[in-house]
């Protein structure tokens, strides 16, 4: 039998180069202050459209109309 050297270049160098200028690249993350500015912002208009009464109306996390019985449908879009 004869001996013989296979060798693989897989590229990882390059893979690695491009995940990390992707890491840079992307966009950090909002900070809590500007989710709680636009859910405020999102409160307002609902109000302003009458979906709902108050911030206390908003902030409920019940699920119930006011009999406690049914589940109220959500004035928040996409959500679950």
């Amino acid at each position: 039998m004869s001996a013989f050297t296979v060798t693989v270049r897989a590229g990882l160098k390059k893979e690695k180069k491009a995940r990390e200028r992707l890491e840079k690249e992307l966009p950090e993350p909002p900070s809590r202050i500007a989710r709680q500015l636009a859910l405020a912002y999102l409160v307002d208009r609902l109000m302003e459209q009458g979906k709902v009464k108050n911030y206390a109306e908003a902030g409920s996390d019940q699920g119930t109309d006011d009999a406690g019985d049914e589940p109220a449908e959500s004035p928040f879009p996409n959500a679950e």
